[in-house]
């Protein structure tokens, strides 16, 4: 009988490592979803020229949903594009719609007194989107400075505005700002749920009388979550007689499949498709020559 036993332990553990290995350094995109309770920003800035102050109480401040999304490889992650903070209506602010007499429902709702008259503005259907270059994972922590954050035009975002008699109107949101900020940011891992906080702090530059006379300065955090899918584990890999068995534990329903090859350069499928209703996953099949390596894929 051929004492084979201690060579498919071997042969198929390594072959495993090397396709985590393999999957690591391929970027995966994942989406967060956005918690409002924990995200939040705040509106400052000029009107006109003059300081912007509150219409009442905490008509500066709105919670945020929506989603993010980036895409993680190893030890760098990106924003793609492709996120949208949503930015909630947080009452019914002066101007009305377009910059009218009157009011309506905005995100932001702010004032200023311009000589005789007070200068009112609002912000409503403001969505942002995240975008950066590759960014080093380092300790869970990432530079916050390198992203950059842009009105998403198609919500219909927009500042109406009436300054009485130097006019009224409304001004579409557009443009890019960067993140001018230099807390860290963080990505970390916590019982199967991956966490994702962002502070910013970034403006942006309107003309209402004159170039540059508003500033929009947007402070707050974002805090996203996803679920982590659980990790592959290897489990108990047995040969008796000729028959390899293979035991591993995984997320419940994934679909898996196992591959062979004598020589690490032409791979056969074993059998594919294989799935679990609970996460524990095996498969057994006949072992053939005096060498035989084994690959777990998806």
């Amino acid at each position: 009988m051929m004492q084979f036993t201690p060579f498919y332990r071997v042969s198929w553990m390594a072959a495993f490592v090397a396709m985590v290995m393999t999957n690591a350094l391929s970027a995966a995109t994942d989406t967060f979803v956005v918690n409002p309770d924990l995200s939040s920003l705040s509106l400052s800035g000029t009107v006109a020229g003059q300081s912007a102050k509150e219409q009442a109480s905490g008509s500066m401040t709105t919670q945020v949903g929506g989603k993010i999304t980036i895409e993680q490889a190893g030890s760098f992650l990106q924003f793609p594009g492709g996120s949208q903070l949503i930015l909630y209506t947080n009452g019914t602010w002066q101007p009305a719609l377009g910059g009218g007499s009157g009011s309506a429902p905005g995100n932001f709702g702010g004032k200023a007194s311009l000589l005789f008259l007070t200068a009112y503005a609002a912000l409503r259907n403001t969505q942002f989107d995240v975008t950066s270059p590759a960014l080093s994972l380092t300790s869970d922590t990432f530079d916050s400075g390198s992203l950059s954050f842009g009105f998403l035009t198609n919500s219909g975002a927009v500042f109406d505005y009436n300054v009485g008699t130097f006019g009224s109107g409304s001004v579409v949101l557009t443009g890019l700002s960067t993140n001018n900020v230099t807390t860290k940011s963080s990505l970390s891992t916590t019982g199967g749920v991956q966490t994702l906080t962002i502070p910013i702090d970034t403006k942006f530059y309107m003309k209402l009388l004159v170039e540059g006379d508003t500033v929009l300065n947007i402070k707050g955090q974002i805090v996203a979550t996803r679920t982590v899918q659980a990790p592959v584990q290897i489990g108990q890999i047995t040969v008796a007689g000729q028959t390899i068995t293979l035991k591993w534990s995984a997320a419940a329903g994934q679909k898996f499949i196992v591959r062979s090859s004598s020589d690490l350069k032409i791979w056969a499928t074993r059998e594919a498709n294989l799935t679990s209703v609970d996460g524990n996953y095996s498969w057994s099949g006949a072992v053939s020559g005096t060498a035989e390596f084994f690959q777990l894929a998806q």
